[in-house]
């Protein structure tokens, strides 16, 4: 699926020097006037929008997610967010003098069809704050979603190697003959396991080169298969649901992560569960993932690779990083990267009472051991529905 196009800037030197900036971290929000959505009926900006963003050649060079958005009198832009727009304000007029000019200059002025339009105190500004979920590690390496690459998707489940998460919820599950979701799939791995284990299984994901590999799996005609999110699941029943692979962590916003929880809930029988993970963000695990001697060298199916980490951004609960892969063979480099939501346990209880769940038990390690908020580098639920 195509995503929508955002443009910062016109074609020329301020679009070029906005998505560098874009491309290397310092700006992570941006400014518009509500009447530029007004010519062509266009919606505000919603949180959850995933866009490309082009340079002046029209490429796509990254790809941003709104996280917010506000809509405020012009005099009322806080400072926080004009330093955020990374173009090196240091003050308040400077920032207004900068926006005013290029409000009021003719390419401006003729895009929403009034030569004459000036700014006032009181024009509503919309503000956003994006992340950067994929941008080109060195500027030359393709910029891809890793999850829509072939490369690295048929490397996926080597680099994800391991079953203590998996082997958990198994484990929890009823010995065989229930009717399962697996949400956001991936490969099918876990899917093709629990159908041999007897279960009725559903394997829904929104990656369609992920749910290929699945396909393809041996037994794979054991497991219906879904392109989407919890939404897309069909009316069910479930006696359960699980979401491995800490992808409950690619929901950004309460907002995401509440409807997950709902349309899941709708689906489950009466003393249904769903069961997921998230890491615990009081252990910070984003700390490991940066690379501080350079790429390293390792062997693949794909034959030999260099691999490297980098840490993009850590702002509030959302953690935005960068997995580099070159392909030695051919030399062809790759860069994937991905936010992620740290949610509190505080706050995602807040979020399972809101979602209807009632008899909720909390984990701290794939062992079983009890979730200490303190020491935990897991969160791991089991929320069951009345």
């Amino acid at each position: 699926m195509s995503l929508p196009i955002a443009e910062f800037g016109f074609p020329g030197p301020l679009r070029d020097r906005l998505v560098g900036a874009i491309v290397d971290g310092s700006k992570t929000t941006t400014t518009s006037l509500a009447l530029e959505y007004e010519p062509d009926g266009d919606p505000l900006p919603s949180v959850g929008t995933r866009q490309y963003v082009i340079d002046s050649a029209g490429r796509p060079v990254a790809t941003i997610r709104t996280v917010e958005v506000r809509q405020v009198p012009l005099a009322e832009v806080p400072w926080q967010h004009m330093d955020a727009e990374g173009e090196g304000f240091t003050t308040p007029e400077q920032w207004r003098t900068a926006h005013e000019g290029f409000w009021h200059g003719a390419d401006f002025r003729a895009s929403i069809g009034d030569p004459a339009f000036t700014v006032s105190d009181g024009t509503e500004a919309v503000l956003e704050r994006f992340v950067v979920e994929q941008v080109s590690l060195s500027g030359t390496a393709g910029s891809v979603d890793g999850y829509a690459d072939d490369r690295l998707v048929a490397l996926y489940d080597e680099f994800n190697a391991g079953t203590w998460d998996t082997d958990f919820y198994s484990a929890a599950l009823s010995p065989g003959g229930s009717r399962i979701a697996d949400i956001g799939c991936g490969t099918g791995s876990f899917a093709v396991r629990l159908a041999l284990e007897g279960h009725t299984v559903t394997g829904i994901d929104p990656a369609p080169r992920m749910l290929d590999v699945a396909r393809s799996r041996d037994d794979a005609e054991r497991v219906t298969w879904l392109e989407g999110t919890a939404r897309d699941l069909g009316p069910g029943p479930f006696d359960a649901a699980v979401m491995t692979g800490h992808a409950f962590q690619c929901l950004l916003t309460d907002e995401e992560i509440l409807e997950t929880l709902t349309e899941v809930r709708r689906r489950l029988v009466p003393g249904g569960r769903f069961m997921f993970e998230t890491r615990n963000p009081t252990q910070k695990a984003w700390l490991d993932w940066q690379s501080p001697h350079g790429p390293e060298a390792i062997d693949s199916s794909a034959g030999p690779l260099l691999t490297a980490w980098r840490l993009i951004d850590v702002r509030d609960e959302l953690v935005t990083f960068e997995a580099w892969t070159r392909f030695e063979r051919d030399g062809t480099d790759l860069a994937d990267a991905s936010t992620l939501r740290f949610v509190t346990s505080e706050r995602l209880a807040d979020l399972l009472q809101e979602a209807g769940y009632t008899d909720v038990h909390w984990f701290g390690g794939w062992d079983g051991a009890t979730f200490d908020a303190a020491t935990s580098r897991e969160i791991i639920v089991v929320a069951g529905t009345p």
